[in-house]
């Protein structure tokens, strides 16, 4: 089962999170503009401290972009 972590926590962060895990991939962490929750949603950390958190297989952004 791929871990994975999403940065963004939005209306796409929230719907790729629920789509992961209905085809039961592990979401390990989300990461907003504040903290570090696990995918309960229990804060774990602060969003400075990304970097110690590398024990996953793939990220996905999921923040919005302007053209």
């Amino acid at each position: 089962m791929p871990r994975c972590a999403i940065i963004g926590f939005g209306s796409i962060g929230q719907e790729l999170k629920r789509q992961l895990l209905e085809k039961k991939w592990s979401v390990n962490y989300i990461i907003n503009s504040v903290d570090i929750t696990d995918s309960g949603g229990n804060i774990i950390d602060t969003s400075s401290s990304w970097k110690k958190y590398h024990d996953i297989d793939v990220v996905f952004l999921a923040v919005p972009s302007s053209l």
